[in-house]
């Protein structure tokens, strides 16, 4: 599954919706310009498991 159009991690639930895919083994990207990573979301991405 592919998480794109505008930016896919302004959206409030991005990580929980990454970890539950995860979790169902599903494979996913996510494509973004990092505009709103910040050191929150990257913990809270890490915690999905995914690279």
């Amino acid at each position: 599954m592919n998480l794109v159009g505008g930016e896919s991690l302004i959206h409030l639930y991005s990580p929980q919706m990454l970890r539950a895919l995860s979790e169902y083994s599903v494979k996913t990207s996510v494509v973004t310009n990092a505009i709103v990573v910040r050191e929150e979301l990257k913990i809270m991405l890490d915690c999905t498991g995914r690279e």
